[in-house]
């Protein structure tokens, strides 16, 4: 006949429930710390072979005297800077020629409004300002002398 072991959970057979668990927490304090242990030796094998070592300024930062200084010098760069840039916009424009030109179908079309007596100029404004040239020169003739007149002297050439 085998002998059955029934353990009790009373503290009269030798097992204490709260001896047990102090064991266990203590074996997972342990266990723990072990984990730790590892995790800082793991780091600093990692950072073993780092050697960065900043170097930080020990002057202090710029005070408000200072940047209020910067701040106003920054301004006026600025202002130079967009000046100068006007300048040469300005001289830009003033050195490009734009020439004036009258295509073959503009010089047929002031031709037939002359030929009916139409003014030229769409614009009164204009009118008023042509109409002492338009009187002197009113022939065909003339009209081709304006025409050519205004355009390059490369177009002029090739039309001639």
């Amino acid at each position: 006949m085998e002998e059955e072991h029934h353990y009790s959970a009373t503290p009269s057979r030798g097992f204490d429930p709260e001896e047990v668990k102090r064991r266990i927490q203590e074996q997972a304090k342990r266990k723990e710390e072990k984990l730790e242990a590892l995790r800082k030796e793991k780091e600093a094998k990692e950072l073993e072979g780092c050697t960065f070592a900043p170097k930080v300024k020990a002057t202090a930062a710029r005070d408000l005297n200072k940047f209020l200084e910067d701040q106003k010098r920054f301004v006026e760069m600025k202002e130079q800077k967009q000046q100068e840039r006007r300048e040469r916009q300005l001289a830009n424009e003033q050195s490009q020629v734009v020439p004036v030109g009258v295509n073959a179908k503009s010089r047929k079309i002031l031709e037939e409004r002359q030929r009916k007596g139409e003014p030229l100029s769409p614009n009164k404004a204009s009118e008023t300002m042509k109409q002492p040239f338009l009187q002197k020169n009113a022939s065909r003739a003339s009209v081709n002398k304006v025409v050519e007149g205004a355009r390059r002297p490369s177009t002029v050439s090739a039309m001639a």
